[in-house]
């Protein structure tokens, strides 16, 4: 299993409202879902197999990448953001959000009111920042 593969298996777990928590045993997750929706016995133990997997990819982290997926649903990408944790004198900026990186979880953010001609930009993860 690749990395792009261990991705997409993770958001389409997430999409379909199937995520749980990477280190625990799909069978004995108690599955808050209409029972014709939830995984069969066969399909949670395939579901242990691809996070196995998944676990045996070097330097890849599935609960960093759930987070992730969560952090985007919580965001609205039309709307201005914030910075979660700005630093000093940034704590009245508002940005923009002007390109999301679904593959790496990080975008480029504009800012709007810096008062500078030009917009400054910022790489940032999308856990860094929330709707204003």
């Amino acid at each position: 299993m690749t990395e792009e593969q261990a991705k997409s298996y993770l958001r389409s777990l997430y999409n379909n409202n199937e995520e749980y928590h990477p280190e625990d045993d799909a069978t004995d997750i108690l599955w808050s879902m209409n029972p014709e929706d939830k995984p069969t016995g066969v399909e949670m133990i395939q579901m242990n197999k691809l996070m196995d997997m998944i676990y045996g990819l070097p330097n890849f982290d599935p609960c960093e990448w759930l987070l992730i997926f969560q952090a985007e649903k919580n965001i609205n990408h039309l709307l201005p953001v914030k910075l979660k944790d700005p630093e000093e004198g940034e704590e009245k900026l508002i940005f923009t959000i002007v390109n999301y990186n679904e593959v790496t979880g990080r975008c480029y953010i504009q800012c709007n009111n810096s008062g500078m001609t030009i917009q400054p930009q910022e790489l940032v993860s999308i856990q860094d920042i929330g709707n204003a």
